[in-house]
């Protein structure tokens, strides 16, 4: 009988006991643990925290190699020309006669209005010039450049310049010849004419036109041609010794390398047959010719 009532108090007990476990799981202190489970640890130490230590940067530069010194494989840029219009050029000037327009305005066909033409030398200075007219033909530097050249027959009626003088003398177109300006006896001379182009010039020939187309009178023998710039310092371009005169054309030409020049000069030193017995001999032209163009 004891041992029953034990057994039954120990029941009860053990129900009591799942009670109050059961019950006191819903307001479980939270430190006590259930026996049957390890305890969860929650408390943490705190974390030492030491301070960081914190080493300088090192001061040595970083190794970086040195950039390549070869230069970038690079096409340069395409430089085209700026795309502008050439500047205007003036045309060339042409090839001619450069001292054709010297006698322009003049009318040489009456003959008794051109002697004396040029006087102050603007166009042609000349050594000595036969300023006249005697019967119907004309004397004078003009007809160096009046564009008539030898014929058959004299130039005396057409004009010509010859290189010598007269005195004063009768009417107002004529006198008588001086002397002393004829070299009557022997052809040796020293007679020249100057041409003043007016401007810097390319020059690279001179014609000359005798009184005769068959005859050499008054035709100089002995000559230079000689250009400048400033009518003082000269440089010979053609020198001739001993000329025979071309019959076949009325043009004597005397082609030289091109030269830049404002003056040409024509230096006769001998003339080839006198040109009659009154003039003698003297140096006698019926046209120059100046080819080039201008500057």
């Amino acid at each position: 009988m004891k041992k029953l009532l034990s057994i039954f108090l120990c029941v009860c007990m053990l129900f009591t006991l799942a009670a109050c476990q059961s019950g006191g799981s819903e307001t479980q202190d939270p430190t006590q643990t259930n026996p049957s489970t390890e305890p969860t640890t929650t408390e943490t130490e705190p974390m030492q925290t030491e301070p960081t230590k914190t080493e300088p940067p090192a001061t040595e530069p970083p190794e970086t190699e040195p950039p390549e010194t070869e230069p970038p494989e690079t096409e340069p840029p395409v430089t085209e020309p700026p795309e502008t219009e050439p500047p205007a050029t003036e045309p060339e000037h042409p090839y001619t006669n450069l001292v054709a327009h010297f006698a322009d305005g003049v009318d040489t066909t009456d003959k008794h209005k051109t002697w004396g033409w040029d006087p102050e030398n603007k166009y042609i200075t000349a050594s000595k010039s036969l300023e006249c007219t005697w019967g119907t033909g004309g004397y004078g530097k003009v007809f160096l450049v009046d564009g008539v050249k030898s014929s058959d027959q004299t130039m005396f009626e057409e004009g010509a310049w010859i290189s010598c003088t007269i005195n004063p003398g009768w009417g107002d177109y004529s006198g008588t010849l001086d002397d002393s300006t004829v070299t009557w006896k022997k052809a040796d001379l020293d007679e020249w004419l100057i041409f003043d182009l007016q401007t810097m010039c390319r020059v690279d020939k001179v014609n000359f036109s005798t009184l005769y187309t068959l005859g050499a009178n008054g035709m100089p023998a002995d000559f230079t041609i000689q250009v400048s710039n400033d009518k003082t310092n000269w440089t010979t371009v053609v020198d001739i010794t001993g000329y025979e005169q071309d019959i076949t054309s009325k043009d004597q030409v005397f082609p030289f390398k091109e030269v830049e020049c404002r003056y040409v000069k024509l230096h006769f030193t001998k003339a080839s047959e006198k040109i009659d017995d009154n003039l003698a001999y003297c140096a006698a032209l019926s046209e120059v010719e100046i080819w080039g163009r201008v500057k």
